[in-house]
């Protein structure tokens, strides 16, 4: 079964020439022992199954920050109730197989405390706290 490499902190596929965002650009490896003198100076990245990759999808620019979302981080949430508890909020924990982000279509849900209590939202409901500072 073909591989590649995936890394969540550069949000995207190792191809010959660097980083991508989709994983139709990815390089194929044969095997995941095939990436073991990359992942010894890369350790961020990690080898996917071709099947896993496609379940993940490509990365989207748009989330970068996201990808490598940990309990305490803080994002701004977009309430889509009619922005009625949006905020800056901490991430308590990320609802997937892996405890990781698992890609934006729709299985990585993100528990926040908003101060007010724990909500339950969509990874594309949010962006890094850090965006919005840099945003004022």
């Amino acid at each position: 079964m073909p591989h590649v490499i995936a890394s969540r902190k550069e949000a995207g596929y190792w191809t010959d020439s660097g980083w991508c965002f989709d994983l139709a650009s990815a390089s194929r490896l044969a095997s995941a022992q095939d990436a073991a003198q990359f992942l010894a100076v890369n350790p961020e990245a990690e080898v996917w199954s071709l099947e896993r990759a496609q379940e993940f999808g490509d990365f989207d620019p748009r989330y970068e920050g996201l990808y490598t979302l940990q309990p305490d981080d803080e994002v701004f949430w977009t309430d889509p109730d009619n922005g009625l508890s949006s905020g800056v909020c901490r991430v308590v924990r990320i609802v997937s197989e892996t405890g990781a982000v698992e890609g934006l279509h729709g299985e990585t849900i993100i528990v926040l405390d908003c101060g007010d209590g724990l909500a339950e939202v969509f990874l594309s409901e949010v962006i890094s706290a850090s965006e919005t500072i840099a945003a004022d």
